[in-house]
């Protein structure tokens, strides 16, 4: 009996990228010359496109594996502040949809629920709970 396998593909052989698209506001004139530089220099293993926007912002186009994504996500947000990014459907009929989850949401204040609690000591408690851990 087969209880679980592990896959390897070439991606040079098969279209697993998504589309992804990055804003970055409020960055200085130094760390657009750095970014810039960067990519030039040290071009990604995926396909990119970068614009130097009005406003001090930065327009990011790019096709990515998921090993690839965090990578280069996790590399962006150690530089820059404001970023937002969005996935784009880029596969119709085997795109993953994420559904828009209220509990997220603070609907009064109008933001992102991101404070230390809520991200950290609450799902942690309720873990211990749903485990029957003592704290």
């Amino acid at each position: 009996m087969v209880d679980s396998f592990e896959l390897y593909y070439n991606r040079n052989y098969f279209d697993l990228n998504d589309t992804n698209i990055f804003f970055i506001t409020n960055v200085n004139k130094q760390k657009q010359a750095k970014l810039m530089n960067t990519l030039l220099d040290n071009p990604p293993p995926f396909r990119f496109s970068i614009d130097l926007l009005e406003n001090n912002s930065i327009f990011l186009y790019g096709n990515l594996n998921y090993k690839d994504l965090y990578r280069f996500v996790d590399s962006l947000w150690s530089e820059f502040d404001e970023i937002e990014m969005y996935r784009l459907n880029s596969s119709i009929d085997s795109s993953i949809r994420y559904y828009f989850w209220p509990d997220n949401f603070d609907f009064e204040k109008k933001t992102w629920k991101i404070d230390y609690d809520y991200m950290l000591t609450n799902p942690i408690n309720e873990i211990k709970n749903d485990l029957n851990v003592k704290p």
